[in-house]
């Protein structure tokens, strides 16, 4: 791509040819973990930044909110550059970290000698998924909740947090890539079952996260087993998941049509899903996608909120980005009937002052890191990513020490699930929340699991006398 933005645009590809370099500098300076997520956020920012940016420098028109704010040369080149540094800036503090200073221990609620915790506890563990999507899909089908763009008001959809798909992908995918040559055929088919049950559940609440969150766990998983794969199986993979995540998009806008359309089919949702696709242009649909990586269109949003109009909208959004204001989001999100915050999230606060989402809507937008950390302060924004790449740095060293293996990939995947959404979205007080929440019920989860295999065991003592 650097080549051939150099081709059409000497001037951008020029940036290309700087960001292709900064990424194989960072990939050699980082090692083991630290390389893995650096890859995540690296990709992430190709994806959110660039490979966005390259379809909006060339036309224009294909910018989200072209209605809202003008776009010109001037804009894609600020938006070129400001993400150029700001990757530079996060990397720098997150390789700082890479290197060893003073002893790390690593945290787990399983002993390393419990190196086979999941295979050992298959039953119970797949168990406890096939709750977890019965669950789910009693609360978004019976009852309404989670619903994407649909208010609701259910007293029981905290119950959702015990259900975190990235959670329950990264489970799955212990089991499908690390042990499944270890399982029988009909253990095999029961994750598979699981996974295709789980993917619904999600997918029946209009999201396409699903594909998203499996295709990272695999390719986490295939650079924390320094896996080498065929340039041809890359290619296969890579075209795979483009249609995979085209279909995907036009089955989460079915899924919400169905919403509002009494009694229809799943086969009804399915045909409406594959006329979405055959009503738009390869271009279209790719836009579509790239569209919702949103840091690119975010730059251009946020410098759109720099005219005089837009100042008293401008300074709200502000507020809500305040360190203050993110802390007290992220306390009344972990803890329930707690209002602290007099501002909306950061994520509703984009929807509403950016976007211009009408109040009241359940809508979050979001703006990418870099226009994240403007927000938070204009003048030291270089700073502030510069910290944030050394806090993830700590965590990641700090996960790297981990001491049983398949906790320490799972914990890896969250964490490079993580970077993902801080680099496409900036939400910080959400990020914070989900991000312990996910760790909670991980602990959480594996304590049940071990109590009920303690306690299998002691029937099975008392049986046997």
């Amino acid at each position: 791509m650097s080549v051939a933005m150099l081709a059409q645009d000497f001037e951008l590809g020029l940036r290309y040819i700087l960001f292709a370099f900064l990424n194989f500098l960072a990939l050699y300076l980082n090692r083991k973990v630290h390389r893995i997520i650096a890859f995540v956020f690296l990709g992430t920012m190709f994806l959110a930044y660039f490979l966005r940016g390259y379809l909006v420098a060339l036309d224009y028109s294909l910018f989200t909110f072209s209605k809202l704010y003008e776009i010109d040369r001037s804009a894609v080149m600020w938006s070129f550059d400001t993400a150029l540094l700001g990757t530079l800036f996060f990397i720098i503090g997150y390789t700082l970290t890479s290197f060893r200073v003073g002893r790390f221990t690593g945290l787990s609620p399983l002993a390393k000698s419990e190196k086979k915790f999941l295979l050992n506890n298959y039953w119970i563990v797949t168990g406890v998924v096939f709750l977890i999507i019965l669950l789910k899909i009693i609360l978004v089908n019976v009852i309404g909740t989670g619903l994407k763009g649909v208010e609701s008001d259910s007293s029981v959809s905290f119950l959702l947090r015990l259900a975190p798909s990235e959670l329950i992908f990264a489970i799955l995918a212990v089991y499908l890539f690390k042990y499944r040559a270890m399982l029988t055929w009909q253990r095999q088919t029961v994750l598979l079952i699981a996974l295709f049950g789980f993917s619904f559940s999600i997918l029946a609440t209009g999201s396409k996260a699903f594909v998203m969150g499996f295709a990272l766990c695999y390719f986490i998983y295939l650079l924390y087993q320094n896996k080498k794969i065929p340039i041809y199986a890359c290619v296969l993979l890579v075209a795979l998941g483009g249609l995979t995540t085209a279909f995907s998009f036009a089955m989460s806008n079915a899924v919400k049509i169905s919403y509002y359309v009494p009694n229809m089919t799943v086969k009804q949702v399915f045909d409406l899903s594959l006329e979405l696709i055959k009503t738009e242009s390869p271009r279209e649909i790719f836009n579509h996608v790239t569209a919702r990586f949103n840091g690119y269109d975010g730059q251009i949003k946020y410098l759109g909120l720099q005219r005089e109009s837009e100042r008293v909208d401008l300074e709200k959004l502000r507020y809500s980005y305040h360190p203050a204001q993110i802390t007290m989001n992220a306390v009344d999100g972990l803890l329930p009937r707690v209002d602290m915050s007099s501002a909306p999230s950061t994520g509703v606060a984009v929807g509403h002052y950016a976007e211009k989402v009408r109040p009241g809507t359940p809508y979050a937008g979001s703006l990418g890191i870099v226009s994240a950390a403007m927000l938070i302060s204009k003048k030291y924004y270089l700073l502030i990513l510069l910290i944030l790449g050394l806090c993830f740095g700590f965590v990641t060293k700090f996960v790297a020490r981990t001491r049983h293996d398949d906790v320490k990939f799972i914990l890896v995947f969250l964490v490079g699930f993580a970077i993902l959404k801080l680099a496409m979205e900036g939400n910080f007080d959400w990020l914070i929340v989900d991000s312990i929440v996910k760790v909670a019920v991980l602990f959480f989860w594996i304590l049940v699991i071990s109590a009920l295999a303690e306690f299998l065991i002691r029937i099975r003592g008392i049986s046997a006398r």
